[in-house]
C-alpha cells in the first residue's frame, strides 16, 4: 500500500439505476381527501399535518439528477439587474434578448429556467441557490413581483409563451411576394361579410377571379336566402331522404313513405314561410331555447366612449401571452393571442369601465386575460373579448 493514494468519498455515490429513475421526475405534492376550512385540534388533525410535512420534506429534499453539461451557465449583472448568459445549452425559443450582441435573461425567465433544471446562476463567481435566486430576482417577500411570477410559470409550464408586455404597433413584415389562388379569395370574401370593417388584401382583389368568384358567392347567398319551392313528389330512384335522428326502416319500404312525409311537410312549410331558414324556427330544439332565453333579463351596456374615465383605476397590462405554436418567432410580425393583468389578494377586481380602459390603452387590442392570485397561492382566469 505504500506510495498509493486512496480517496474516501464523503458524500453518497447513487446508483445508475437510480439516477435514471430521477432524471426529469415532475413531482407534486399529494393532495387527497376535503379540505377542512375549521381546526378542531384533534389528534386525528395533528396527526394528519405532520404526515402532511412529512410527504412535502421528502418532496423537497428529493434530489434533482441533471447533466452538468447540459445546464446553461448565466451572471447576474448588477447593471442591468439581469442575468447575461455565459453559455447556453439547448433551446431558448421565446427566451431572453440581446443587447450590444450579449444575451440576457430576464428575471422572470432567469428564475423559471432555473427551477427546471436548466440554468445555473452566479453571483460574484458563487453559485446561486433556488431560495437565494428567489430574493435575488424577485426582492422582498412581499413584493407584487412573487405573485406575477407565479402567473408567469404556471402559464410557462402549461405551455403558452410568455412575453414582457410591449405597447407597440406592429413591426412591418417583410416584404415578399405573395401569390393568391380561389381559395385565398374564398375565405377573404367570406372574412368581409362577417366582419364589416375588414378590408380584402390589395393582391387578393388583384386576382384575375376576384370577381368573378365574388359574383358567384353572392348569388350562391342570395339563392339560400330565398330557396326555390322545392318539388314535392317522391322519386323512387333518389335516395331516402330521412329527418334527423330517425333510423332506417325496414326493407318493406316504410322508411321511404316516411322521408316522402317527411320531405312534404317540409316544403309546405317553405311555401308558407318564404325561406327554408325560417321553417327551423318552428322545430322543437330552437322553441326551447327561445323559451329559456326568454327567461333572461338583458341589461343594455353603455358604449366603450361613456365609461368613466375620472374615477376609474389605471391597471397595468403585465405580460403578452401567445399560443403554444411552432410558428412563433421573437421577430415576428403576430399580435398576441392576448394580455395578461395581474391581480394580488389586495386588489379590487376591475369593473367594465376600468377594463374597457385598460383595452384601449393598447396600441392593438387584443383579448385581455384578468388574473388573481389569492393569499393562498391560488389562480383564478377570465378571459375578456371587446366588441
Amino acid at each position: 500500500m505504500e506510495g498509493r493514494i486512496v480517496f474516501k468519498p464523503t458524500g453518497k455515490f447513487e446508483k445508475i439505476e437510480n439516477l435514471i429513475q430521477s432524471r426529469n421526475v415532475i413531482a407534486s405534492p399529494v393532495r387527497k381527501g376535503l379540505k377542512k376550512a375549521v381546526p378542531d385540534g384533534s389528534k386525528e388533525e395533528q396527526d394528519e399535518i405532520q404526515r402532511m410535512r412529512n410527504e412535502l420534506r421528502a418532496l423537497l429534499f428529493r434530489p434533482r439528477v441533471e447533466r452538468i453539461c447540459a445546464r446553461s451557465i448565466g451572471e447576474w449583472d448588477s447593471e442591468r439587474k439581469a442575468v447575461r448568459l455565459i453559455r447556453k445549452e439547448g433551446k431558448f425559443q421565446g427566451f431572453g434578448y440581446t443587447v450590444d450582441k450579449v444575451e440576457y435573461l430576464t428575471n422572470y425567465e432567469a428564475l423559471f429556467l432555473l427551477e427546471l433544471n436548466r440554468l445555473e446562476i452566479y453571483f460574484n463567481s458563487v453559485l446561486v441557490s433556488v431560495e437565494q435566486a428567489y430574493h435575488l430576482l424577485l426582492g422582498q417577500e412581499k413584493s407584487r413581483e412573487y405573485d406575477k411570477y407565479l402567473i408567469y410559470s404556471t402559464l410557462s409550464r402549461t405551455g403558452y409563451i410568455v412575453q414582457k408586455f410591449t405597447n407597440q404597433p406592429n413591426r412591418p413584415a417583410a416584404t415578399v411576394a405573395q401569390t393568391c389562388d380561389e381559395v385565398d379569395c374564398i375565405w377573404e370574401i367570406l372574412q368581409s361579410r362577417l366582419d364589416k370593417n375588414y378590408e380584402i388584401p390589395t393582391y387578393v382583389r388583384n386576382f384575375e377571379r376576384f370577381e368573378a368568384i365574388s359574383t358567384s358567392m353572392a348569388s350562391i347567398i342570395e339563392r339560400t336566402k330565398s330557396a326555390s319551392t322545392a318539388d314535392s313528389t317522391c322519386d323512387s330512384s333518389e335516395p331516402p331522404i330521412l329527418p334527423p335522428g330517425k333510423r332506417k326502416g325496414n326493407s318493406n319500404g316504410e322508411h321511404h313513405c316516411n322521408a316522402k312525409r317527411w320531405k312534404y311537410d317540409y316544403t309546405v312549410r317553405r311555401e308558407q314561410l318564404g325561406s327554408f331558414l325560417d321553417c327551423l324556427k318552428d322545430e322543437r330544439e330552437y322553441l326551447r331555447f327561445r323559451e329559456m332565453f326568454e327567461k333572461l333579463e338583458v341589461v343594455e351596456l353603455k358604449g366603450f366612449d361613456d365609461f368613466d374615465d375620472e374615477n376609474s383605476r389605471d391597471f397595468t397590462i403585465d405580460f403578452d401571452l401567445h399560443l403554444p405554436s411552432g410558428s412563433f418567432r421573437k421577430s415576428g410580425n403576430d399580435p398576441p393571442s392576448c394580455r395578461v393583468i395581474v391581480l394580488g389578494p389586495e386588489d379590487k377586481f376591475p369593473n367594465r369601465s376600468e377594463l374597457v380602459k385598460a383595452f384601449k390603452s393598447q396600441v392593438v387590442t387584443v383579448p385581455l386575460l384578468i388574473t388573481y392570485v389569492s393569499l393562498s397561492k391560488h389562480i383564478q382566469a377570465f378571459l375578456y373579448y371587446f366588441t
